[in-house]
């Protein structure tokens, strides 16, 4: 069977835009930036996984790409959903090149930051330990500490105040670093959780706040930038076509 060498090629109507890969050759290397780009996808979805499950995750996904294009055609009503999409990416991309062209001054953000202020509250934190059981008695006699030999499963966690399953939510209102807390049926086991620190709410200051103020300033002139770039490569005659 011949060698496929291009992983996807956008149709020509994207101009010189072409996404390539050489799946064939060294499927199981796994570059850093791609691990970090896994990651932060899976973190949006607020899931962190570990730097071995996004290698395995993006070793799978090439290998059975790899196998499809060994077996089968890139359906046609696909070319054109990948092309459209990339020129989405691509047309914001180009739209948020040009906005930061037009600096946001100090003093502008300043004043959004005063007029904006409960917007750059940071919640309450809780770090704790959560120990896991399959039985109420065995949940209360680790909270009651009557069996010092017991070793249930657990993990660390982060709790923010204000995500926190109305459910549970009583039980941390009041609570002290190092306190643990009474068993509670919440999912499928008995939980007991033990504070390890509480890291208090607060304002973030205006030096943290910047590129988020500026990333929301942006966003809101985004559409009539694009609007405005438009008309002025229309204009210009430089739009493909003219």
């Amino acid at each position: 069977m011949k060698k496929i060498l291009l992983f996807f090629v956008i149709i020509s109507a994207l101009y010189s835009v072409e996404i390539q890969v050489n799946p064939e050759k060294n499927i199981s290397f796994i570059s850093p930036k791609e691990i970090s780009f896994i990651k932060e996808k899976f973190l949006k979805q607020h899931l962190k996984i570990s730097t071995e499950d996004a290698r395995t995750y993006l070793k799978d996904n090439r290998i059975l790409a790899n196998m499809f294009l060994q077996e089968y055609s890139i359906p046609k009503e696909d070319y054109l959903k990948w092309k459209i999409l990339i020129e989405e990416e691509l047309s914001n991309l180009y739209v948020r090149k040009k906005e930061q062209e037009k600096k946001i001054t100090d003093d502008v953000i300043e004043s959004y930051y005063k007029t904006h202020q409960k917007d750059f509250i940071e919640d309450r934190k809780i770090n704790a330990v959560v120990y896991r059981f399959d039985d109420f008695q065995k949940a209360l006699d680790f909270y009651e500490n009557k069996d010092a030999n017991m070793n249930p499963k657990k993990e660390e966690i982060t709790l923010i105040t204000s995500q926190i399953h109305p459910v549970i939510a009583p039980l941390f209102e009041k609570v002290s670093e190092g306190q643990i807390l009474p068993p509670v049926f919440f999912g499928r086991d008995y939980i007991v959780f033990r504070i390890k620190k509480i890291v208090p709410s607060r304002t973030k200051s205006l030096e943290e706040s910047k590129e988020v103020i500026k990333k929301i300033l942006y966003d809101k002139i985004f559409i009539k930038t694009k609007k405005q770039i438009i008309e002025n490569i229309e204009k210009s005659g430089k739009a493909r076509g003219k």
